[in-house]
């Protein structure tokens, strides 16, 4: 199992997206796991693109005390 964990700091720039589309094709991740997007949810295109339309799973967390907004 190849994957990959990331801490992107906000994820609303296009170019943190073509990152992980490209390295997910590149090196045929089985998964990502991003940390700190500042983001409760993703449409399934932005997903799709980011996984290299393979099958995705989304799970979140709450931050536990870092308000989402303040990214």
């Amino acid at each position: 199992m190849k994957g990959i964990f990331w801490n992107s700091r906000g994820l609303r720039d296009l170019a943190k997206f073509r990152f992980l589309s490209d390295i997910t094709k590149e090196q045929n991740l089985d998964f990502i796991a991003l940390i700190e997007t500042c983001r409760k949810n993703f449409t399934d295109t932005e997903l799709n693109n980011i996984c290299g339309d393979k099958q995705f799973l989304w799970s979140w967390i709450d931050p536990g005390g870092i308000p989402v907004e303040s990214c």
